[in-house]
């Protein structure tokens, strides 16, 4: 029988290992212009017409496909780009933080709009940070000096997909290891950002980028509701994600084992972690006995 969750869940994430890739020069002038300029949104009488994070999704990635032919055609280098895929990727990144500036973040009609494009940012810059050369991290992060760009925002996304993107470099270096992305209600409503399955069993990750931690990386395995901790963030992270497995294994039928993973998010840059993603042992341990939710697996 076909398994409904691989039917359901069709973003498998195969991590290229150490092959990497350049951004094209191009890509960043076009960045550059894009960024100083507005953009038409989509239609409002479509966008009125729907309601779910997915019809969203779907109604801004036809957008998206427009607004890169036209960019094509107005930029002839970017279609002979070798890398053209991590190039647009890029560029629908900048494309949709763009648009989403231009939402007013107080009309309550706009609440499913600004999630829905939150999430496919977050995706897609999750998935390009595993993509691109580490030396271009930086140059990525420093995107927010552009004129246009809001520079809290920008911080707050890449600290948010570097903290996913590393998380999700240390489980596919594993053998035996597959990983997808949720879909968006999975993301915006139960808080998932990886299903990571493994030895038979299947976990839903939340990922957060913290700041004043001391250790690089922190994980739990949520095993039991976790008792309210007065407004602690580990307990409240760990109370949301496991209320969101639980939410999915009830609605698919099958279990789904919560954890938290928690990235230490540096001032003024860019995360800069361990990069031998196989040596990394945190997964072994929440694969291991009895987990304690003080947190365990610093990043060794």
């Amino acid at each position: 029988m076909l398994d409904s969750f691989l039917l359901s869940h069709h973003r498998e994430v195969v991590t290229l290992g150490n092959e990497r890739h350049f951004l094209a020069e191009e890509t960043f002038t076009v960045v550059k212009d894009l960024t100083g300029v507005g953009l038409d949104p989509p239609d409002r009488a479509i966008l009125d017409g729907t309601h779910s994070v997915g019809d969203h999704m779907a109604l801004y990635g036809l957008w998206l496909r427009q607004n890169l032919r036209r960019i094509r055609a107005q930029n002839k280098g970017l279609v002979n780009s070798r890398l053209a895929h991590i190039d647009e990727r890029l560029l629908q990144v900048i494309l949709l933080n763009k648009l989403i500036l231009q939402l007013d973040c107080n009309d309550p009609t706009h609440r499913t709009a600004r999630s829905a494009m939150g999430t496919m940012i977050q995706m897609d810059l999750t998935l390009l940070l595993c993509e691109v050369r580490l030396e271009q991290w930086g140059r990525i992060f420093n995107l927010w000096k552009l004129r246009g760009m809001d520079a809290r925002d920008w911080g707050m996304r890449i600290a948010g997909a570097a903290a996913a993107a590393y998380t999700l470099l240390t489980l596919t270096s594993r053998q035996g290891s597959r990983v997808f992305l949720p879909t968006g209600h999975e993301d915006v409503y139960l808080g998932i950002d990886l299903f990571w399955l493994e030895r038979g069993r299947r976990h839903a990750v939340s990922v957060k980028s913290v700041g004043g931690q001391s250790d690089p990386v922190r994980a739990w395995r949520v095993d039991a509701p976790p008792l309210n901790g007065g407004g602690d963030r580990v307990t409240s992270d760990q109370q949301a994600i496991y209320r969101g497995a639980q939410q999915f294994a009830a609605s698919d039928g099958r279990p789904c084992i919560p954890v938290l993973v928690h990235v230490a998010k540096p001032e003024g840059g860019p995360i800069r972690l361990n990069q031998h993603w196989g040596r990394l042992t945190w997964p072994d341990r929440l694969l291991g006995g009895t987990v304690h939710q003080n947190g365990l697996g610093l990043a060794h």
